[in-house]
């Protein structure tokens, strides 16, 4: 839910394209693996006691992104809901 609720955001693939460098030339499949990617740790960070290690969710989904990337990109999707999960 988290991450359909994010990439429905009109225009959210070209601003993270234009405001990351992360996500700069990258096809917009891989962002959407990635924000998948974060969702699904987000969720497992919030439901479960012991939570998967970024690396192992990025290796596990083939996400080509780096550990703080995916930290980075952690806090613009909780920003943009405000924390709200």
């Amino acid at each position: 839910v988290t991450c359909d609720r994010f990439l429905q955001t009109e225009g959210i693939v070209d601003h993270l394209r234009t405001t990351y460098t992360s996500c700069k030339g990258v096809v917009t499949e891989q962002i959407c693996t990635f924000i998948a990617s974060l969702a699904l740790f987000v969720s497992a960070k919030y439901c479960e006691i012991k939570y998967p290690v970024v690396s192992d969710v990025c290796k596990l989904m083939q996400c080509p992104f780096t550990f703080e990337e995916f930290e980075e990109m952690e806090k613009v999707v909780l920003e943009a809901f405000s924390w709200n999960l």
